[in-house]
């Protein structure tokens, strides 16, 4: 494959790889370039994007891949420090991220946004528990004035 396709040249070429499918949302249907060429696929993937289906999201933006880079970032480091979370889960998780990102960091050969797929529910994790984390005086200021989360509580 790598002969056909070609691989990562550089550590610069891999680290913007990484950056682009697993924080920037790189979307990407086929690896082959060929197939762009067939009516068919090019007919299903207009289908699913115009269906609702698809979602959203950033689609290859650098500054929306930043901003969810220092989500992942800032919610790494506040589930880390944690002490509510028992260490061991902690431990747990970022031995998980950190490895998987590691592994596929070093073991990707080539630009193709399946082999990212592993740290993707580990980074939306983090950047999720990021925006809980900022979330949190918003939280404890409705709790305060009497109206409360029974759900939250």
């Amino acid at each position: 494959q790598m002969q056909t396709y070609g691989g990562y040249g550089s550590l610069g070429e891999r680290a913007d790889g990484f950056f682009r499918f697993v924080f920037a949302g790189e979307i990407q249907y086929f690896e082959d370039p060929a197939w762009a060429g067939y009516d068919v696929i090019r007919a299903q993937i207009e289908t699913y994007q115009g269906s609702g289906l698809a979602g959203f999201g950033v689609d290859g933006d650098s500054l929306g891949g930043w901003l969810f880079l220092l989500l992942t970032i800032g919610g790494g480091l506040h589930f880390a420090r944690n002490k509510r979370i028992r260490r061991e889960y902690r431990w747990l998780m970022m031995v998980w991220g950190a490895g998987t990102a590691a592994l596929i960091f070093l073991f990707t050969p080539l630009p193709w946004g399946r082999y990212y797929l592993p740290l993707i529910p580990f980074v939306t994790s983090m950047a999720a528990y990021s925006l809980w984390a900022l979330a949190a005086p918003i939280r404890k200021r409705i709790k305060a004035s009497g109206y409360g989360f029974a759900v939250l509580d």
